[in-house]
């Protein structure tokens, strides 16, 4: 556990310092961004009639979703374990945080320094997808969430057939794509060998339910009808008919292509 925290240390501490995480969700959409720009959204629209009170944003990264909620008129908190992400957070919205409005601090998920019972929603995207051993970065949730109060949390979905596709091609991605990457995305090279851990619903499900929270709403998010590697020979395409699932409401029927899924629970 120890050695995988100081590699997702090190790698989003280089992606803040070359500011690279925040430009996932802002400028041109092109396939990449769209995967970091849908999944926001639909946290925003899960999340949208609870966001009151003290909202927290564990794994906050440069705190993309820190303009929503204090629009809303919440108090966000933003924690996250990269003391660069936290940086180039407070520096990105020095505003809300001299008008008192958005936190930011350095963080561990599995030992949070909140009170008991203390937020009305809790947001987590892509985060448990770097733990090996959820557990203990669960029960801090549970902790800090007031009860009634929700708890969002994505994954990559582990019935994706993208994702299985990928894998069987893994061979030759492996050789091909450090050297893709470098040519079209050099920003995201650190990120490529870290451990990633995916999850289905009733996985994530048991997780919960043994945590005293129940499922409230979900969404799947960023379908590959068009699977790899013709995503990437048809972006525009793969993202029109995605972005077409996704706003008909017809997700439910493609999850097998969708490489998100968005779940949000409420504490019992």
């Amino acid at each position: 556990m120890k050695i995988q925290k100081e590699d997702v240390i090190r790698v989003f501490d280089d992606l803040a310092s070359k500011s690279s995480w925040e430009r996932l969700y802002s400028g041109h959409i092109d396939r990449i961004r769209y995967n970091f720009v849908t999944r926001l959204r639909a946290v925003e629209e899960l999340i949208d009639l609870n966001v009151k009170g003290d909202i927290l944003d564990v794994g906050c990264g440069t705190g993309d979703l820190a303009p929503f909620v204090t629009r809303k008129g919440a108090i966000y908190h933003g924690v996250d374990l990269s003391a660069e992400m936290i940086k180039r957070a407070n520096t990105i919205y020095s505003v809300l945080v001299k008008n008192g409005k958005a936190t930011f601090q350095i963080g561990d998920c599995e030992n949070l320094h909140f009170c008991d019972k203390k937020f009305n929603t809790v947001i987590a995207i892509g985060l448990i997808e770097y733990l090996p051993d959820p557990s203990r970065f669960l029960s801090e949730m549970e902790r800090v969430t007031k009860s009634g109060g929700y708890f969002l949390i994505t994954v990559p979905y582990k019935e994706c057939i993208n994702s299985k596709i990928r894998k069987l091609l893994f061979p030759i991605k492996s050789i091909l794509f450090p050297i893709y990457a470098k040519l079209k995305n050099p920003h995201l090279v650190p990120a490529i060998d870290v451990k990633h851990y995916s999850y289905n619903e009733i996985e994530l499900d048991e997780l919960m339910e043994n945590r005293n929270f129940r499922r409230v709403d979900f969404r799947f998010t960023n379908f590959h009808i068009i699977p790899h590697p013709l995503d990437h020979l048809l972006p525009k395409l793969y993202m029109k008919i995605s972005e077409r699932i996704d706003r008909k409401g017809l997700g439910v029927h493609y999850k097998k292509w969708a490489s998100n899924y968005i779940a949000l629970f409420q504490k019992n």
